[in-house]
């Protein structure tokens, strides 16, 4: 899974270990990745538990068949007698009716061979579970389970929560959020033609069930008089405070999330509907789209260090003789970076910023470039090179001293070739060029801000008080935003740039009412 997000890079890159992340900001994803991410791995045997349970009661009242024979009136029965076993006292058969209706939320998947298959099943399951009232039924449940948790369990303080605590909730929470994603997405799924459907009348049953159940969520319900996403909150709280510590807190965020999706609307649904409400207290609407926004900007990823990269280029090339052995009594052996492990070669040699090309943006050592360097087996290394460069230097200071006609003429004989780097430092020296590179090439996008600047009325208030007591000694004069007399002209430009970011917040002119 992590490498999905990874594209084919250059070795250079590579050694960086930065992935390209592809990723759509978005308030979900499609209906296979969402009813995919509610179950864990941990969960993978129930499904059998939930098929198996199904199978029991079935063969009770319908010997000898599957779902997928039964008629409509033959399911809508099943299912009211499936209701009827879930509100008796016998805790297993009414564990064993959750995780068949639970069964019938995952698209009965036992009796299909595609996908096409499952989702035709998985909405006609669904379109019956709602019809029978089923979302009802499970949310007075849910409640049901909560208000009777285990004090003693509560109680024991050496008690370890594990997920058997929780088995009844998850599977009521379940069917909840089944029901609840697949009347949320079944439509966009069908325009995206993500999901095949032969006929429209489940999309337009799922746009009636969409409305009505928008509508009941949004009143509170009966049991606890306040809406459900106010009492899903509650229970986060009641999670973080330790209260219940083995709530199935993840589902519960994720639900809380959906069910806000549905009643409130996502991102697009609250800007339009921000601009409309400013229109209505004549406020200028605003162009930028949350959404639009942050689905272009980058992760926050810092670009890579070049000295970081072409260390890990040399360290992990086999064939490198820079590559360092480990030696546990050196402290220097812990240090990270280029420069700190080139034992042996002399610092200043080694120095990146001096050596950069300006003209090129490549480093370069000596005057020579990189590129240009030949390894001549005939040539002196650099200790001979650097020998030669010291006697001949102390020999012309000793002819300057004799004669200066001697001096004016070497003068003007071009002086001894800088020494060349040995194979070693040509090597570090080309990986660093590959590291700048890669950072020179780097791609960014927009460098300005992703939001535009906003001023409040106040703000600017206050910043021109500020300026006024500070260079005319006065500043108390109210509803004045024009009097600049007597201020610089950069406090004039500070003044006109806040004025063209100026701002109402809604909220402000709600809060007058």
């Amino acid at each position: 899974m992590k490498d999905i997000g990874r594209k084919n890079r250059r070795d250079s890159e590579i050694s960086a270990d930065v992935p390209d992340f592809n990723f759509e900001y978005n308030d979900s994803d499609t209906l296979e990745a969402e009813l995919a991410e509610w179950y864990t791995y941990s969960e993978e045997p129930e499904f059998v538990w939930n098929l198996n349970a199904f199978k029991n009661f079935l063969n009770k009242n319908y010997p000898n068949k599957k779902w997928k024979d039964l008629n409509q009136r033959e399911k809508k029965s099943h299912i009211l007698r499936l209701i009827d076993y879930t509100e008796i006292d016998h805790k297993q058969t009414r564990d064993d009716a959750c995780r068949s209706i639970l069964y019938l939320c995952q698209g009965t998947f036992a009796e299909v061979e595609n996908m096409d298959e499952y989702y035709a099943n998985l909405a006609e399951n669904i379109s019956l579970l709602y019809e029978c009232d089923i979302f009802n039924v499970f949310l007075e449940l849910f409640i049901f389970e909560i208000n009777n948790i285990n004090e003693s369990v509560l109680a024991d303080g050496k008690y370890a929560p594990s997920i058997s605590d929780n088995v009844e909730m998850r599977v009521i929470l379940s069917v909840l959020y089944s029901i609840l994603e697949v009347v949320r997405l079944y439509e966009s799924e069908v325009e995206a033609k993500r999901v095949n459907t032969s006929s429209s009348n489940y999309v337009q049953k799922f746009q009636y069930i969409k409305q009505q159940l928008r509508s009941e969520l949004n009143k509170p319900i009966l049991k606890v008089n306040q809406l459900l996403s106010s009492y899903l909150f509650q229970l986060i709280n009641k999670f973080c405070n330790q209260n219940v510590v083995f709530l199935p807190i993840k589902k519960i965020i994720l639900f809380l999330w959906k069910v806000l999706l549905l009643t409130l609307g996502g991102l697009d649904e609250a800007f339009k509907l921000k601009n409309e409400h400013r229109k209505l207290f004549n406020l200028s609407e605003i162009t930028e789209n949350p959404r639009e926004i942050i689905n272009q900007m980058t992760p926050a990823t810092p670009p890579p260090n070049p000295v970081d990269i072409a260390n890990e280029i040399q360290l992990n090339n086999p064939n490198s003789s820079y590559k360092r052995k480990k030696n546990l009594n050196d402290p220097n052996n812990s240090v990270n970076g280029l420069t700190k492990q080139t034992r042996g070669i002399d610092s200043d040699d080694l120095s990146i910023t001096n050596g950069i090309n300006n003209s090129s943006g490549k480093l370069t050592q000596f005057g020579i470039s990189t590129g240009n360097l030949s390894n001549n087996s005939n040539e002196p290394n650099e200790s001979e090179n650097c020998e030669l460069a010291e006697s001949e230097s102390d020999k012309n200071e000793s002819q300057v001293n004799e004669s200066e006609s001697e001096n004016a003429e070497r003068a003007k004989r071009p002086s001894s070739p800088p020494p060349l780097p040995n194979e070693d430092q040509i090597k570090i020296l080309e990986a660093a060029n590959d590291a700048i590179s890669i950072k020179i090439n780097f791609n960014y996008h927009s460098k300005s801000l992703p939001w535009q600047p906003k001023v409040r009325i106040n703000e600017l208030e206050n910043f021109l008080d500020q300026e006024r007591k500070k260079f005319l000694g006065f500043g108390d004069l109210p509803n004045d935003q024009d009097t600049l007399i007597g201020l610089p002209n950069p406090i004039h430009e500070s003044i006109r740039i806040l004025k063209q970011h100026l701002y109402t917040s809604l909220s402000d002119e709600q809060i007058k009412l």
